[in-house]
Formats: structure tokens, C-alpha cells, sequence
């Protein structure tokens, strides 16, 4: 069974604490920042049931939780305030509870994209480039709707309201959708101007297939299966490099954008590269109550069904008790960040009810747009496209390389673990961590073992043959990980040969 994890800012409770729990069932982890408390303490923590770390500054939290939320990645983990800091140090508490809950969800929702070894990710990268025959870029678009206004459509239970608007504001402002949000306007006959997809299948896409999709290769590979030379690729500013890889071995060069964590905070970003303001949130509630999720017109397999456990409570802008999910409140946050950092850009906000988007986000009714200038905004994207280049790119050889590539990595791990049960068999448990620089290594394994490694750090004893231990797991999953992404690439590879002989 996987033990929990307490983590406590102040470290006065620490003896009380090793008495209190079992240390085979909890790690316990505290956070000090009184330098003589820290001294007086820190020899009890093993480093393997106990940790200490003293923060000097503010400065130090962020990348001391960051290695907290990483080190017990997919653990439960509930922060407390100590008895001394209960009463003296409630505010400074607040504030690490704040930063604590922000940075752990984040740290979650970004490893549990590569759980699987990243094989999902890879999956969806070569089949897009298997089906996406042509593709526009971000390139050359940059600023190309200077101070237009731009309405961002979610699928929250306030997109209702404004469906009566967005029926006639076609000419006033650049409507961007995408996911869920699409069923509902389709449903009312609203034809969008800008789509885009990220991590979930949008089921009616296709019916606005004469529309700009923007899109990265990581997202499922349904939303780009229909025939359309209106996809625009963007590239993220992932910590996983094999999809920057891919663009420079197709030869691609433009500016990577902040996706954020729901499509939403991507369309947003896509805004504000385009250059639109103001900008205007719709259906972005980012939270429910009453059990509404979402707009009418959502079909139920988008509603959430996770026990009530897993809903998040928290205060939407109202101070309301209201219910919400992980990547949603990381997108509030994130939304309140990028209005910080876009100061000229006005933001407003149509629903009432959602979660804080900002404090500069005022609140705003769309029936305001109704009056203002009109643009030709199908006439713009059209011209706009015929002006960009289209890429064709031939991604044969490209299997081909990868599967070279895996291949020699592979035989270079066999004779590695081979070396090292020689080593073992002669009690000699000094090995070198130092890998090839290979392809294999630099884009898929060492950034998916920078995610994983703490799942087996933390599950190898402290003694003399630590180093050796975890460096045969590494080996071993490194075997593992390959293995399985040979085969996936000889998929495609047989995918490739049987179409180019057709």
C-alpha cells in the first residue's frame, strides 16, 4: 500500500509527530523557516521517513515544493501548520497553503500525461503526422488582429446566456471555440471563427471543418482525422522535447505559445498572439454546483463521473462555495497570471457566477458588443491563409530514423545490464550514471525518467547499495519504455510502407 505523505510548516511538532504516526505508512515532511528551530531538528530527519527544509526566503518556497510534490509524485499529501505557527504564523501559512495546493496539481497533471512511459503522447504525435497531410504555422500571424475584440467560449453552464448574443455579434468580434463548447454551438447554429483543440476529443470539430483549427501533435488524433487544409500547428512550451524534435527535423521554425491546462487558457493565449483586445470570457465558469457542469446542449459523457471526492471545493469570485477539478482551478490561476502580465490588454468576464479570472477582469454583458464596429472577419482569416505557406511534410524517413535509433539504444542497454549483473554477481556496485548523449536518450528517456524517478527513489533503502540500485531500475525502465515504443513505431512504420505502395 502506498504510505501518505504530512508535510508540516514549522518543525516544533517533530518528535511528537514520529511518536504519533507510522513511519512504514507516512513520510513525514517539514517546512522551517525559524534558523534555530531548523538547527535544533534537522539531525532527525533520515531522509528516508523524515524530511526537513528550511526556508530562508520566499524565494526558496516555490523550488522546495516543486521537489516536495515531485519526490512524492501520486502520493496523497495534506499539509498542516505546526502548534507553535497556529496562532503566530497563520497569514504566512495561508499563503504556503495557497502555493502548496497550486504547485502539487500542477505537478500531477503534468506527470499523469506520461504515467503510461508517455506512449499516449508518442501514439497521438505519430498518428497525426501519419493522417496530417498539410498544415499551416504559426508563422506569419503574429499581430494579425490588432485591437479586435475577441470572445473566448468555454462550455460553462453561463454560455447559455449568451448564446442569444453570439448569434448576432459575427461581425463584431472574433469568436474562438473549442472541446465541449463546439457541441453547444453547433447545436445553435453558430459557426465560430477560430477552433482549437488540446487534450480531449471535440466530437462535432469536423463540422466546422472550413474553419482554422489550431492544434499541437499531442492531442487526440479523432480532432484531426477529417480533410481540411485550414490546421494550423502551434508548439508548445512543453518540458517534453520529442515533439520539438519533430518540428525541427520537418524543418519548421516559429514561436512556441503557454497552452495553459483546458483549451480555454489556450485559445486565450492564441488571443493575445494574435493580438486581440479586448478579450472577453464566455462559459469559462471553471466551476458548478447543483451538479450543472455545463452548458445545455453537452452531451453526459463530458460530465464529469469521479466519486465527489475527487471535486475540488473552493470560493468562486462571489465568495461562494463552489465545486471544481484540478485542471480547472490550475486554470484560474493561470488566467489570473496572464492578465497580470498583459497589462494593456482590457479582459472582461460574462459569467457571474465562475471562479476569479483575474483581478483586473471586469464584469461585462455582450449586449455592449452589439453597437460597436463591424469587421469582415471570414473575409481577413481567408485572405490571411492564402498568404501562408502550407506544409506537406514526408514523414517516412523520419520512422524510419526513430526506429534505427530505438533499436541501437536497446542494444546498448542489454550489454549496460548485462555489465552490471556481472558486476552484481561479483559484489561490485560502482557503476557509472553517465549515459550517451543519444536521440533515444535526450528525447524520450531522460525527460520522462526527470518525471518518474522519485516513484523508485523513494521505494530503495538508504544504504551502500543505493547508487547501484537505482541505477539498474533506471536501466530496466528505460528497457521497458523503448521496448514498448518500438513497437509502436513498427505500427507505423508498416502503416507508411503500405500506403506508399498504393
Amino acid at each position: 500500500m502506498d504510505k501518505k505523505v504530512l508535510c508540516v510548516y514549522g518543525s516544533s511538532d517533530i518528535v511528537s509527530l514520529q511518536k504519533e504516526y507510522d513511519l512504514k505508512k507516512t513520510y513525514l515532511v517539514f517546512l522551517e523557516d525559524d534558523q534555530q528551530e531548523y538547527e535544533a531538528n534537522k539531525s532527525l530527519a533520515d531522509q528516508d521517513s523524515i524530511y526537513i527544509y528550511f526556508i530562508d526566503s520566499i524565494v526558496r518556497l516555490e523550488p522546495i515544493l516543486k521537489e516536495i510534490a515531485w519526490k512524492f509524485l501520486f502520493l496523497e499529501i495534506k499539509l498542516q501548520v505546526s502548534s507553535s505557527n497556529k496562532e503566530t504564523k497563520r497569514k504566512e501559512f495561508e499563503e504556503i497553503q495557497k502555493a502548496f495546493d497550486l504547485i502539487v496539481d500542477g505537478v500531477f497533471l503534468s506527470a499523469s500525461d506520461y504515467s503510461d512511459f508517455g506512449l499516449t503522447t508518442i501514439f497521438n504525435i505519430y498518428r497525426n503526422l501519419f493522417q496530417v497531410s498539410s498544415f499551416h504555422t504559426l508563422k506569419g500571424i503574429s499581430q494579425k488582429f490588432l485591437q479586435k475584440p475577441a470572445i473566448i467560449c468555454g462550455a460553462g453552464p453561463s454560455l447559455n446566456e449568451a448564446i442569444p448574443f453570439l448569434k448576432k455579434l459575427d461581425n463584431q468580434a472574433l469568436i474562438f471555440a473549442g472541446g465541449a463548447a463546439l457541441e453547444v454551438l453547433k447545436k445553435e447554429n453558430i459557426t465560430p471563427h477560430i477552433t482549437a483543440c488540446l487534450d480531449k476529443y471535440a466530437e462535432n470539430i469536423e463540422t466546422f471543418k472550413n474553419v482554422p483549427t489550431f492544434f499541437s501533435w499531442k492531442i487526440p488524433p479523432k480532432n484531426l482525422s477529417y480533410p481540411s487544409s485550414l490546421k494550423v500547428l502551434c508548439s508548445t512550451n512543453s518540458s517534453y522535447l520529442f515533439d520539438k524534435w519533430i518540428e525541427e527535423k520537418l524543418g519548421l521554425s516559429f514561436d512556441t505559445i503557454d497552452m495553459g491546462w483546458t483549451v480555454t487558457t489556450f485559445m486565450t493565449s492564441l488571443a493575445l498572439y494574435l493580438g486581440c483586445g479586448p478579450i472577453i470570457f464566455v462559459g469559462c465558469d471553471l466551476c458548478f454546483n447543483d451538479k450543472k457542469m455545463y452548458a445545455d446542449h453537452v452531451k453526459k459523457e463530458h460530465f464529469n463521473k469521479k466519486l465527489e471526492k475527487d471535486h475540488i471545493t473552493c470560493l468562486n469570485k462571489n465568495k461562494e462555495t463552489v465545486r471544481t477539478q484540478k485542471d480547472w482551478l490550475m486554470a484560474s490561476f493561470w488566467f489570473q497570471n496572464t492578465v497580470k502580465k498583459h497589462k494593456s490588454t482590457q479582459f472582461f468576464n460574462t459569467s457571474r457566477n465562475g471562479l476569479s479570472l483575474g483581478e483586473r477582469v471586469q464584469d461585462f454583458s455582450l449586449e455592449h458588443l452589439l453597437d460597436g464596429p463591424s469587421f469582415d472577419f471570414k473575409k481577413e482569416i481567408n485572405s490571411l491563409f492564402l498568404d501562408l505557406p502550407l506544409h506537406e511534410p514526408n514523414v517516412e524517413q523520419m520512422y524510419h530514423y526513430i526506429y534505427d535509433e530505438i533499436s541501437n539504444e536497446l542494444e546498448f542497454i542489454n550489454k549496460r545490464l548485462e555489465t552490471m549483473q556481472s558486476m552484481f554477481d561479483k559484489q561490485e556496485y560502482r557503476f557509472s550514471e553517465n549515459w550517451r548523449q543519444s536521440w533515444s536518450y535526450q528525447y524520450i528517456l531522460f525527460p520522462l525518467w526527470e518525471m518518474m524517478k522519485y516513484l523508485y527513489i523513494r521505494n530503495i533503502k538508504q544504504d551502500n547499495l543505493f547508487s547501484f540500485t537505482l541505477e539498474l531500475y533506471k536501466t530496466l525502465y528505460f528497457k521497458d519504455v523503448l521496448e514498448k515504443h518500438k513497437k509502436l513505431v513498427e505500427k507505423f512504420n508498416a502503416r507508411t510502407e503500405i500506403s506508399n505502395t498504393k
